[in-house]
């Protein structure tokens, strides 16, 4: 009969964002076709005329860059919204590097447990992880974001704070009894 240990562990860091994600999204109507080609270059009839476009933009993340997109796309009008998230571009090494610490410190659980069972560790027969993280998120909605009235031109502060990334660890251990002999 095989004997197992399992053992379980959460680990987490914090990593600063090195990137920002822009999705813009333009779209309205409007009842006249000329006017809508004119200014928005687009065709299809339907009540009026619609026009939709979407952008999605990966870029660097920069000092101040932020900001200048922000003053940009909110004195656009009502027709955009626009959302900007900060995220990390190498997000699967900083997962590998967690996940293979906390398969680490499930071992010397496994040991521990192992020895206070009088056995020992053999190998690890199974092992399942899970990350969770944070991404953070700002959108602004049709003429809300900027109101020259209101605000002039304050732009909000953004918070680019580090992004938590949380690894959940469980494993489990084949372990064989030690002689009793072995267990002093």
């Amino acid at each position: 009969m095989k004997r197992t240990i399992d053992v379980s562990t959460n680990l987490s860091t914090q990593v600063p964002p090195d990137t920002i994600d822009v999705d813009i999204t333009i779209r309205g109507t409007s009842k006249i076709r000329e006017d809508c080609t004119a200014k928005y270059n687009v065709l299809q009839k339907l009540l009026g005329y619609d026009f939709h476009a979407k952008l999605s933009i990966k870029q660097h993340l920069e000092e101040d860059l932020v900001e200048k997109i922000w003053k940009a796309l909110s004195s656009c009008g009502d027709e955009v919204t626009f959302s900007v998230e900060f995220s990390i571009a190498h997000n699967d090494t900083i997962k590998d590097n967690l996940s293979v610490d906390a398969i680490v410190i499930c071992r010397q659980k496994a040991n521990l447990l192992a020895h206070a069972a009088g056995a020992k560790v053999v190998g690890l027969k199974h092992a399942d992880y899970d990350f969770n993280g944070r991404e953070l998120a700002y959108k602004a909605c049709d003429h809300i974001a900027f109101c020259e009235s209101d605000y002039g031109n304050q732009v909000p502060t953004f918070d680019s704070s580090d992004i938590d990334i949380c690894c959940y660890v469980s494993t489990s251990w084949d372990i064989e009894l030690l002689p009793p002999d072995d267990l002093l």
